[in-house]
């Protein structure tokens, strides 16, 4: 498939955002403050790559409010776009606040007004840059309506919203991302386009309803990553009760595996997630779908569709068409197992072959950690695809002519890795033979478990573990001097590898050497140190003093370098400590604030008092509610300066309040005048016209246990009007 785009590790960050409302310039204010807090990263060394808002992140959800709050944006992909005088206020907000935060942002999407057609209004996502540039667009493609004769139809969308026309993806310095919104996740082919154009990641705005939410919002990502083998994700608006539309939140990121990497809960947050490219390379590899696909039975229907492709770093940016290179369809190959193993097109160059397999080549050398299986298919993809006379043979017969032929051999992978990068020696160069640096073990991770009171006070504890340690009497040679030799059935290599021929296929299997267990190396029983018994190494138990500083947040890592297990053949890895926060009874954290909530009788909330908050030290909060202040229930408050410390200064943030006041049961009547003195006026009863008949009732308790709760929600993530039929898709 083509790939343009380099896949490094980055970090994403979704925005759940929430308090929107229908003051479009608070929404804006807020939308900016939280891009500037989420550009802070989940600790301070490790900032996000790429910062991603909510559908519909500058207004009220709903098709009623689309033609409101639209924006013209004007905007043309390969054409010179100045933010400066651009008619919308939400470009010009997203853009400074990417430029600030020196951050990839996708802008969720807005509400947008075709300039030329002031009559088309459009669901939209924008995309900028670390220097503030819009490079990117995409409408969202598939409006919510359905039509089922004498039974439900709905035109919500299509009343006010138009349908985009193109498919669109974007590259950055780190992977080339995929665009969608909402809706557009319920249709796989514009998924399967995106992968087969070489995206690496999809990123949907979205807002499914509470209805949709806990049915599809989790399979639908879950399936599309799986299906395309790529990370997908989807970023919500926060749940609020109190809003016309209640969205499901929950943003998520799913790695190709089907695995969910995080997840939000329902209230505004912050999601951050990191994206590992050697997951995608492990899921295809391991279920190689993307080259086992059979266009000799179906054809590939994602060489004629033509998205729209921002190429970075040319002023202005470059519109990619049909015509262009990246976009060509592939040519007519039996098979694309080869290419795919390189990430280029079947109409590759020479020139880009050798770039490809330079660039995956040191990414997947065994000496820097990488699967040597995967290393020697690589290598042996591009010694046939660089041989014009071997090519043509693949390209028309695929691997069993290739076989027929005689041309399932090849050098040494090693061998022709030296020949690209020079010199005859290993990965890292200098010296003969495949003599490489040192590889490092593996890492030791262990999770500690601290509570809320421990990140806000700090600890130090002490950590017990187990690890290897090199043999202090053989000094890690595991017997005497001259007794190790290499194993003579492997080579040293540890492994044995045979060919099998199955009709005109000849297969490779590796095993482990059964002579030396997969060491490489035998030593006579006799010869064996007797204090390791031959292992070079002994186990050992270590102790680890661990400082939790205060402010730090659960996730955070805290890292012992050189302290995992020792190998004499082997740098020595880390240990690295994780901090799980546990839940409290009292209090909720969020970023650098502490959220609780406290009851009040309604005396104080009417005529004042005090109440207490024992706090997280040895401190208790007196707080007092001056006489004439009226409490509301449900109220929140905040008491400035009494939150979490921030991690490295220590500067607190806020302790917000919600107060709900306890109403008594019953009260005495005699009490009754003293409360119409107190208390304003009662509200006049509602007046009738003579022909109404009055009838008094009396109010009863309810009964849960026989009544079924009343429902009142829309049920599809794309409309919220009327509220009366029900609609799942």
């Amino acid at each position: 498939m083509p790939n343009t785009s380099s896949f490094k590790p980055f970090t994403l960050a979704l925005i759940q955002l929430g308090s929107i409302g229908p003051n479009k310039t608070e929404n804006l204010r807020h939308a900016r403050e939280m891009i500037l807090r989420a550009a802070l990263g989940p600790v301070a060394t490790k900032k996000p790559d790429l910062i991603v808002l909510p559908e519909c992140f500058n207004s009220p959800y709903g098709h009623i409010h689309f033609p409101v709050y639209a924006e013209k944006i004007g905007f043309s992909p390969g054409a010179d776009y100045d933010i400066a005088v651009s008619p919308s206020e939400s470009v010009k907000m997203l853009s400074s606040a990417a430029k600030e935060a020196r951050a990839w942002v996708i802008g969720g999407s807005i509400p947008e007004r075709d300039v030329a057609d002031h009559t088309k209004v459009y669901n939209t996502c924008t995309v900028y840059n670390p220097d503030g540039e819009l490079v990117a667009m995409h409408r969202k493609v598939h409006l919510f309506d359905i039509d089922i004769p004498g039974n439900i139809k709905f035109k919500v969308e299509s009343e006010t919203l138009t349908g985009g026309t193109d498919l669109n993806y974007f590259d950055t310095d780190f992977a080339r991302i995929g665009l969608g919104i909402c809706y557009d996740v319920r249709f796989p082919e514009m998924a399967m386009i995106a992968a087969r154009k070489g995206c690496h990641v999809l990123v949907y705005p979205g807002a499914f309803n509470m209805t949709t939410g806990p049915l599809h919002w989790e399979l639908l990502q879950r399936s599309r990553a799986v299906d395309n083998q790529v990370f997908m994700s989807m970023c919500s608006p926060a749940r609020d009760l109190s809003a016309g539309y209640h969205a499901w939140g929950h943003s998520m990121v799913v790695d190709p595996m089907g695995r969910v990497l995080g997840e939000a809960g329902e209230g505004e947050e912050i999601v951050y997630s990191d994206i590992e490219p050697s997951a995608l390379e492990s899921a295809r590899a391991g279920i190689p779908v993307t080259k086992q696909r059979r266009f000799d039975v179906y054809s590939d229907k994602s060489v004629d569709v033509c998205g729209t492709i921002i190429i970075l770093g040319s002023k202005p940016p470059a519109l990619v068409t049909a015509s262009h290179p990246l976009l060509l369809p592939l040519s007519m190959v039996r098979e694309t197992k080869y290419y795919d193993l390189l990430e280029v097109s079947p109409n590759a160059s020479e020139s880009d072959l050798k770039k490809a397999y330079r660039k995956k080549a040191l990414r997947l050398h065994p000496d820097k950690g990488g699967d040597p299986e995967l290393f020697k298919e690589l290598t042996h993809a591009y010694e046939v695809l660089s041989d014009p006379d071997r090519r043509s043979i693949y390209d028309a017969r695929g691997e069993a002519g290739l076989s027929e032929q005689g041309g399932m051999g090849g050098m040494d992978p090693q061998d022709l890795f030296s020949q690209l990068f020079g010199g005859g020696g290993g990965f890292f160069g200098g010296g003969a033979g495949r003599s490489a640096g040192p590889r490092k073990t593996k890492d030791l991770v262990h999770r500690v478990h601290v509570t809320l009171e421990d990140l806000y006070k700090g600890k130090t504890t002490k950590l017990a573990l187990t690890r290897n340690a090199i043999c202090t009497k053989c000094k890690g040679k595991g017997g005497k001097d001259g007794a190790v030799r290499s194993c003579g059935n492997c080579g040293g290599r540890g492994v044995k590898v045979t060919l099998r021929q199955m009709g005109p296929m000849i297969q490779q299997i590796q095993s482990p050497c059964d002579e030396c267990t997969g060491t490489g190396e035998i030593i006579n029983a006799k010869d064996r140190c007797t204090t390791c018994k031959g292992k070079k190494v002994m186990a050992e138990k270590k102790y680890l003093e661990v400082h939790i500083d205060k402010g730090m947040k659960g996730g955070q890592t805290i890292q012992f370098r050189g302290e995992s297990d020792q190998s004499p053949n082997a740098e020595t890895g880390d240990v690295v400590i994780v901090i799980e926060e546990k839940p409290h009874d009292r209090f909720r954290r969020q970023e650098n604030d502490l959220i609780t909530e406290v009851e009040i009788d309604l005396l104080t909330a009417l005529a004042g008092g005090q109440f207490a908050i024992k706090h997280l030290d040895d401190r208790a909060l007196m707080v007092k509610i001056e006489p004439g202040e009226v409490v509301k229930h449900g109220e929140l408050k905040v008491i400035h300066g009494q939150g979490m410390p921030s991690q490295r200064h220590h500067e607190p943030g806020d302790l917000y309040v919600k107060l709900s006041v306890k109403f008594p049961d019953t009260i005495d009547a005699s009490a009754i005048p003293l409360l119409e003195r107190a208390l304003p006026p009662r509200a006049p009863v509602e007046t009738f016209d003579k022909n109404i008949i009055l009838e008094e009732v009396s109010l009863d308790e309810t009964d849960t246990r026989t009544r079924g709760g009343i429902h009142d929600e829309p049920m599809d993530e794309d409309h919220d009007e009327p509220r009366v039929q029900c609609a799942n898709q």
